[in-house]
């Protein structure tokens, strides 16, 4: 009596383990793809923040500041695997975390202007930056007298049974 091939036990095993190990290498395959896949969404993320945090500190910076002095610290708490390059409208140097090849005919990624924020990567609303005084802050003397004119007008609203409020801008200090 011939056994077929069809019907022999030591095929049926072999389709059978072969059968097996398919579906556990497209199971293993699957899982690095998953794992890989959200590894890299992760320091994506990571990557956005860390830019995100980086531009908030520059942003506040020349909002508040009416020089780029100290500016070096603030690149320093940048990612320190990536260049970063501070340069003026014109293209010149203001700053860098490390020293390469000349950036002035580079895209810049980012427009570091709180007149003008850059809304992609501040993740707000605000086009102009609220912590923007610079030139606008008040003197003493200027907030002294911008107080005494609005409690006029809050009294004159007053004496005509209106409802007032005062409220302070950010550059009035």
């Amino acid at each position: 009596m011939r056994l077929s091939w069809r019907r022999s036990l030591v095929v049926r095993l072999l389709a059978t383990s072969i059968v097996i190990a398919v579906c556990a290498i497209a199971a293993t395959a699957w899982l690095a793809v998953q794992t890989t896949t959200r590894t890299l969404r992760q320091e994506q993320g990571q990557v956005l923040a860390d830019d995100r945090a980086l531009y908030d500190l520059l942003l506040a910076h020349a909002a508040t500041a009416t020089t780029w002095d100290g500016v070096e610290r603030i690149l320093q708490t940048g990612r320190r695997d990536r260049r970063i390059t501070l340069l003026a409208e014109d293209g010149a140097l203001i700053a860098e975390t490390a020293p390469g090849p000349s950036l002035r005919d580079v895209r810049p990624s980012a427009l570091v202007d709180p007149l003008n924020v850059d809304l992609s990567i501040a993740g707000g609303s605000q086009r102009i930056d609220p912590r923007v005084v610079g030139p606008y802050q008040l003197t003493d003397t200027e907030i002294a007298g911008s107080d005494k004119g609005a409690n006029v007008y809050l009294w004159c609203l007053f004496q005509a049974g209106i409802t007032g409020r005062r409220s302070t801008p950010p550059a009035a200090g």
